[in-house]
């Protein structure tokens, strides 16, 4: 088969979308190596992302589209997959080029319907430009792929689409998260952000949805550090800055992390006492599974999909209630027993997640079709 995929995420964005797409390409190609993987970029990257033997990038080459490469994407890319004669073209965040046509079959993946679920996150025009192109995108998809049962359920409530047309493939995650470091390697890094030897930590973008603020407040009177890695956003400026400046003792306890290599934080998952996770609303959660196969216990919301991706053996709580966060957390530290048997069955549950699995289902759909 020869497989087209938008990979404007792949080589654009490091965390989020790009490392699903960087995955799900990794996974496939690796264990399916006769196929050929078409990966259609829109712009050069500063960057050298590195590509499995058996795919290879396709970028804009005349000056027109070198320019203009947004439009190369949005208009021109359904001509070139014709001309490249792709048997399977997916778009692998929520949109597919204006003007595909019937002699490539069409995978779309859905990540999440934040902007019908939650609407006031985004501006009007956002809200308008994500309806449109999921809609023409899984009016379009032979297959329509989401990432959790939760994102399933809400893409039948808002948009019309048939079920049978709907698959769930979950999300897996890097290799450098399933891979143990030497505790020599784990305190280098520990040492290098200057961290106590006991920490929670909390990864993902520091915005309104992500709720880290529950997690600050819940520690004011509890005697834990929380470690927190991802970008700041205005929310970090407005909300939780204001918040700590007038709590220095709490402040002095809060650490935010930048710069932070992919096995550097795979050295803080393994050393974190607890991972906490309390966002509001997600597609799936992948850091959850990054936790899960570092063996790190997990406290996540009760309610979305995130049930779904901690199981059975996770903490779930309502993460608008700063009491209930605090209780659990404070009832977790003090009982190790406890954690080392949810490291345990959450390391279990991971194994639903891993590279073979996964890729073998894409496969499966793949050749389906």
């Amino acid at each position: 088969m020869r497989i087209g995929f938008d990979a404007k995420r792949y080589f654009h964005n490091k965390t989020g979308l790009g490392n699903y797409s960087r995955d799900l390409v990794r996974m496939v190609a690796n264990r399916f190596p006769t196929d050929e993987y078409w990966l259609y970029n829109l712009k050069p990257t500063s960057k050298v992302i590195p590509l499995p033997t058996s795919a290879k990038e396709r970028r804009p080459d005349t000056w027109f589209f070198t320019r203009f490469y947004a439009l190369w994407r949005f208009w021109y890319l359904s001509r070139l997959v014709i001309k490249d004669r792709i048997d399977i073209y997916h778009g692998l965040s929520g949109e597919i080029p204006m003007g595909m046509t019937k002699s490539t079959k069409i995978v779309v993946t859905i990540h999440d319907l934040i902007f019908k679920r939650y609407p006031h996150y985004y501006t009007v025009f956002d809200r308008y430009m994500h309806a449109f192109k999921f809609w023409y995108a899984v009016r379009k998809a032979d297959v329509v792929v989401t990432i959790s049962e939760q994102t399933k359920a809400d893409l039948l409530q808002f948009i019309p689409i048939k079920p049978k047309r709907v698959e769930v493939v979950y999300q897996g995650c890097s290799a450098v998260f399933k891979h143990h470091q030497t505790q020599n390697e784990k305190e280098a890094v520990r040492q290098k952000f200057n961290l106590p030897d006991t920490f929670l930590l909390n990864v993902g973008t520091i915005e309104t949805r992500k709720n880290i603020l529950t997690v600050i407040k819940s520690l004011e009177q509890l005697p834990y550090h929380l470690v927190v890695v991802g970008k700041k956003t205005p929310y970090f400026t407005n909300e939780i800055a204001p918040y700590l400046a007038e709590r220095p003792e709490l402040s002095a306890r809060i650490h935010f992390l930048k710069n932070v290599q992919m096995s550097e934080l795979a050295a803080l998952y393994q050393q974190a006492a607890l991972f906490v996770y309390p966002s509001v609303f997600e597609g799936f959660g992948i850091p959850i599974i990054e936790a899960l196969f570092s063996g790190t216990p997990v406290i996540t919301n009760r309610e979305g999909c995130f049930p779904e991706a901690a199981g059975p053996h996770s903490v779930l709580v309502n993460v608008h209630s700063v009491t209930e966060m605090a209780q659990h957390i404070d009832q977790l530290m003090q009982q190790p027993e406890q954690r080392a048997q949810m490291s345990q069955h959450g390391l279990i549950y991971a194994q639903r997640f891993t590279d073979e699995l996964l890729a073998q289902q894409w496969h499966d759909l793949y050749s389906s079709l």
